[in-house]
């Protein structure tokens, strides 16, 4: 019994020297993944490192690009994903850390304003919220951006708008396809200055009316 009970406190001690041993050999990760000026070094500290703040402060602010893109690929905090994906001066590091974001606003932060349009593409692709898509669909200034923009949308009022006002016909016509107000169809086979457009309006538009009246029947 003596016996027994002298191997379950040795046993408390060592476990207890393991873990306070590791939490000092976490600090070291730490502090050498921060401030090791030899960028192999902080890669070898990044790897073993446990703290997501610390990988965090890494990813948005280590000057090397492969250590940034390291800690991006550890991280998981959708805030520090964020501050990435909206700051990070290099393409590929930005695109890394999107397709980890799962927070609607940073995804649609990054498909209204970065400057690369397959990165803004690649945030609208992972958005449902209809005001972003929306929004995209009414103002970015790339054609495919503003297609995808319209395919994804299911918002009438938001449809019509791109259905009267795009600049471009193919833009148009894509928002025209979706549409089931009969009003504003009517109103873009009077209005449209392109004959494609109000040729593809009045067919439209003879095509719901033949539903609607065959519905009442």
């Amino acid at each position: 019994m003596k016996t027994s009970y002298l191997f379950h406190t040795l046993f408390l001690c060592l476990f207890a020297l393991s873990i306070q041993a590791q939490h000092s050999m976490q600090e070291t990760f730490k502090h050498q993944a921060i401030n090791d000026p030899d960028p192999k070094i902080r890669t070898y500290a990044l790897q073993r490192l446990e703290d997501q703040s610390t990988i965090a402060f890494v990813a948005q602010n280590d000057s090397h690009t492969d250590i940034r893109s390291l800690a991006v690929d550890m991280l998981t905090h959708q805030g520090a994903l964020k501050f990435v994906a909206c700051n990070d001066r290099i393409a590929d590091i930005r695109r890394q850390a999107i397709l980890k974001l799962t927070d609607e606003s940073a995804l649609g932060f990054v498909a209204k304003n970065d400057s690369r349009t397959d990165l803004r593409m690649l945030a609208l692709n992972r958005i449902s919220d209809q005001g972003t898509i929306r929004f995209i669909a009414h103002n970015d200034r790339i054609v495919s951006v503003r297609l995808r923009a319209v395919e994804l949308l299911t918002d009438q009022k938001g449809l019509a708008f791109v259905a009267k006002n795009d600049r471009v016909v193919k833009v148009r016509l894509a928002a025209l396809h979706k549409l089931t107000d009969l009003a504003t169809i009517q109103f873009i086979t009077l209005n449209d200055q392109d004959a494609k457009v109000r040729r593809t309006a009045l067919e439209l538009l003879e095509e719901l009316q033949s539903e609607a009246q065959f519905q009442k029947f």
